[in-house]
């Protein structure tokens, strides 16, 4: 990818010092129904990061938008395909291309063409690459309230504890991945635990200084399934009884490596990866949590490495594949759903 300057480093970093404002409450929601669910889209967006969270008030979340390489277009027809209407939070985990990638693109499109986008959320370690560029470039354009997010804060989802776990406020902000916005949700009994690309060290303060407090029933696995993240102490905390894996098949970094597939086996985590079961939706009603998926697939990763691909298209429909009890406190069983039962994303 193009890389920009060393003077355009300068100008990147004058315009995220210019447009962070401290953490606060970035205005009304999306225009949806009340459901009194959250739901939690991991979209099938290949060697990339792409998470929409619906609110049970109807709120919305982007967290990461893709790859640089499709111009957002992926993320962006999934969100027009469920009628999302406003992006109240756009969280961006870290700067690297396959993370904002559609960044400026869903800004543009909120921003001129549909209800904009409340507030963006944002470690403020900053990339000299021209993706990450032209995302601060949009946010300057179209004016959007940029906060640089830390340990501590808390993003203002309604019915929703949406809390910062990382990076903490003496960071150095040099490094991209170590500097990743860690996020936890809680809606009532259900929690769901994104980590971005943080590594064991990250980990291991994180299982440190929240220990029992990071446990998730839904675990997004971290950094797309690399053998850097997912190490046993973060995942005995967390002790997730789901996760899910956003890499594609023939994944150019191998990714998911063996060695967290086999930390996850041992522990019985019921996990989805997007290049076998395609887009995956989690559904929270504070207690069980559903989860419907493209395409049925194993669901053990010590079977991943024999299992087909996702011959999804992007527009299929999801199905539900199984409910689980909440985990927050301790592992949680799972049951298989009925088969054939659509859930409306």
């Amino acid at each position: 990818m193009d890389r920009r300057s060393a003077t355009g480093v300068v100008v990147v970093v004058a315009l995220l010092s210019g447009c962070v404002a401290g953490v606060g409450d970035p205005g009304s929601g999306a225009d949806t129904d009340d459901t009194g669910e959250l739901n939690v889209h991991t979209i099938d967006v290949g060697q990339a990061d792409a998470t929409l969270v619906v609110g049970p008030t109807g709120e919305t979340m982007l967290i990461d938008s893709g790859h640089w390489t499709d111009d957002g277009e992926i993320v962006l027809s999934y969100l027009r395909d469920r009628g999302i209407e406003r992006l109240d939070y756009l969280v961006t985990t870290h700067a690297h291309a396959d993370h904002v990638g559609g960044h400026a693109e869903v800004i543009e499109y909120y921003e001129t063409e549909a209800e904009g986008i409340g507030a963006i959320y944002d470690s403020g370690t900053v990339s000299t690459s021209e993706t990450y560029g032209d995302y601060l470039d949009a946010v300057e354009q179209y004016d959007v309230t940029l906060h640089r997010a830390q340990e501590g804060d808390e993003i203002p989802m309604e019915g929703v504890d949406a809390d910062v776990l990382h990076p903490t406020a003496d960071s150095d902000l040099e490094e991209l991945n170590e500097n990743s916005l860690v996020v936890h949700l809680e809606h009532d009994n259900a929690g769901f635990l994104f980590t971005g690309d943080v590594g064991t060290e990250e980990e291991r303060r994180l299982v440190d200084e929240y220990d029992d407090d990071l446990s998730s029933t839904v675990y997004q696995v971290g950094h797309h399934g690399s053998y850097s993240s997912s190490s046993d102490a973060l995942l005995d905390a967390a002790s997730p009884s789901l996760a899910v894996i956003s890499a594609p098949y023939d994944s150019p970094y191998d990714h998911p490596h063996d060695e967290p597939l086999e930390r996850l086996a041992a522990r019985d985590v019921t996990t989805y990866w997007t290049a076998i079961h395609g887009t995956v939706v989690f559904t929270s009603d504070g207690d069980a949590v559903r989860v419907a998926t493209q395409s049925e697939a194993t669901t053990d990763p010590a079977e991943f490495e024999d299992a087909e691909p996702s011959n999804a298209d992007p527009t299929d429909p999801v199905e539900e594949r199984g409910t689980t009890a909440p985990s927050l406190g301790g592992p949680a069983a799972s049951s298989p759903a009925a088969p054939g039962g659509q859930v409306v994303g």
